[in-house]
């Protein structure tokens, strides 16, 4: 476990007109008093951006460790690159648009009947 104190993900907003408290979210261990805690010594602190291969910015994933609580291991940095990659990758796969062939498996299974042949893979 990465034992993280705090955790903050700003998202960039595709649409400007929509509230920002909609693309802000915030965990906060139990204890753990972000006004006075943040200000310590021994805190590890990260900012990462959220860019995809193409510098497309998404956002920002904010973590905050107190050392003093629990240390870091040789495989935190890892981790927390192996979690960034995977917050990118599906913000990627959630802002994209549909492609226009795309239908619903219902649509195909249908398609595939009415053909009058079976095409494996498409199942309800």
């Amino acid at each position: 476990m990465l034992e993280f104190d705090m955790a903050e993900l700003h998202l960039n907003s595709k649409n400007p007109s929509k509230s920002e408290l909609q693309n802000n979210w915030a965990w906060i261990r139990d204890g753990f008093d972000k006004s006075n805690d943040i200000r310590k010594e021994c805190l590890f602190k990260l900012e990462l951006p959220l860019l995809d291969n193409e510098n497309k910015n998404f956002g920002t994933l904010w973590l905050v460790k107190d050392l003093r609580r629990d240390a870091i291991s040789h495989y935190t940095l890892r981790r927390v690159e192996h979690l960034r990659r995977t917050l990118v990758g599906t913000l990627e796969k959630l802002s994209a648009d549909p492609p226009a062939t795309a239908r619903p498996a219902r649509h195909r299974k249908a398609s595939a009947e009415a053909d009058g042949h079976e095409r494996a893979g498409y199942a309800d």
